[in-house]
């Protein structure tokens, strides 16, 4: 392989080093906008429902107690609250989802799937663990997840307490097999929010395109004018400065002279072959005429013998 192609080589692998270096980086910079963007949702998500929450411990629940010794599920739960309230925004945004799944729930519909439960357990085993986030498959679709442990408070043991010294509304619907003698302090459940972002990632796929072929024809476009302006300002002059220098002495006489201009490389060394070219000429004629002298010396000294 001649340095000519080993040059061109390089470049052509460097030209498509350095796009596919790039695409990597904005692939990963766009990822993490895009995840940046889904924990913003995500956030105001949880910031909605416990906000639900709070409202209805420090405002709904004070004043139906004003009016209503008994315990009303639908006024006085946080969890029926914020999942009632959960329900009607799931009609305008059906694919967004919130949970409070538990190991042990009160009410059976808020048992922990699977996957649930493995991330109930996460934070059960590491009590440092504020957050988990990761991607999940659900029906064909993906959804980007995040969630936080929720921790049993000595406010909620009325309920989740001795069975015996629960609401009776709370006993006539859901009974006393699960959802008591919840340990204080102890992580038994997880506030799990889910939001697809199919639409995100098919976004960003056709970001990836765009980019990826305006990036394949400006690489055509440079790599054309690189291999233009390199034949014409090097290969071409390289090319004319080898068959020149072929055809120096191939009859005995040198006559040619190589093309100079420039003040680059190849204009330096033009000059120097040009000088070397002119000493042979030199040497050519100095030999010439020493030549012609013996053989002139020559022919005199037979004449005289």
């Amino acid at each position: 392989m001649s340095i000519i192609q080993r040059y061109l080589l390089t470049m052509v692998l460097a030209m498509l080093f350095i796009p596919g270096l790039t695409a990597l980086l904005l692939g990963h910079l766009e990822k993490k906008r895009m995840e940046q963007e889904i924990d913003h949702r995500i956030e105001l998500v949880a910031r909605f429902a416990g906000a639900t929450r709070e409202y209805v411990a420090k405002n709904l629940r004070p004043a139906l107690d004003q009016v209503a010794r008994e315990f009303i599920l639908e006024g006085k739960s946080s969890s029926y609250v914020t999942n009632g309230i959960f329900g009607y925004f799931n009609r305008h945004f059906p694919d967004y989802r919130y949970r409070q799944p538990a190991l042990a729930p009160l009410n059976p519909t808020h048992l922990a799937s699977p996957f649930e439960r493995d991330l109930i357990k996460r934070f059960q085993e590491n009590s440092a663990l504020t957050v988990i986030k990761g991607y999940q498959k659900v029906d064909g679709r993906i959804y980007y997840y995040s969630a936080f442990p929720v921790v049993m408070e000595q406010k909620c043991l009325p309920c989740h307490g001795n069975p015996v010294d629960a609401p009776a509304a709370l006993l006539n619907s859901y009974g006393t097999d699960s959802g008591f003698h919840w340990p204080v302090g102890k992580v038994i459940s997880a506030t799990v929010i889910q939001v697809p972002i199919d639409d995100e990632i098919a976004a960003m796929h056709a970001r990836y395109y765009v980019l990826g072929g305006c990036a394949l024809l400006l690489l055509s476009f440079f790599l054309g004018l690189h291999q233009f302006l390199f034949h014409r300002s090097f290969i071409r002059r390289l090319s004319l400065m080898t068959a020149i220098m072929d055809r120096q002495g191939g009859e005995g006489s040198v006559v040619e002279r190589l093309p100079d201009e420039g003040a680059d490389e190849l204009g330096l060394l033009a000059r120097s072959c040009n000088r070397t070219i002119q000493q042979l000429r030199e040497a050519n004629l100095e030999l010439e005429r020493k030549a012609r002298r013996v053989a002139a010396s020559e022919g005199s000294d037979v004449e005289f013998s």
